[in-house]
């Protein structure tokens, strides 16, 4: 069932990048397929490890796997995929000229886009708050 979840989180991040770049829309060309591949395999090894330090964890435990640098590195890659696929998405805008693609980018971009980085930013943001409260001393 995790492998599942693995699988289905990569496939999804390739696929938005493919889309934003206007492949099969307009492009028929995949653009940057090193750094997409390199990207992609990097995102995969990462949550593989997550998921290996996460059946590590007890279930009592309060420790929590994107704690753990593999799981932080996991995190900002995906805030990173989430910002190439909205400059992605600007990228094929700026270059369409039909009015029917561009509006359909636009709605891409607002929809997923929005999506893709609103639980990432708050993640990114929360994680480091969250680890400075739990050391303060909060027994007076």
């Amino acid at each position: 069932r995790a492998s599942f979840e693995i699988f289905s989180q990569v496939t999804l991040m390739l696929l938005l990048i493919l889309t934003a770049q206007g492949w099969t829309i307009t492009e028929f060309a995949i653009y940057h397929r090193k750094q997409l591949m390199i990207g992609t395999c990097l995102y995969a090894v990462l949550n593989i490890v997550t998921l290996f330090l996460k059946r590590r964890l007890d279930d009592a435990s309060t420790a929590y796997v994107y704690n753990s640098i593999p799981g932080i590195m996991a995190a900002v890659l995906n805030f990173l995929a989430g910002c190439w696929f909205l400059y992605s998405i600007l990228q094929s805008c700026k270059k369409e000229n039909d009015l029917h693609k561009r509006s359909l980018y636009k709605k891409v971009g607002f929809i997923l886009g929005r999506g893709f980085l609103r639980y990432r930013l708050k993640f990114l943001s929360l994680r480091p708050l969250a680890r400075g409260l739990g050391t303060l001393p909060w027994r007076l």
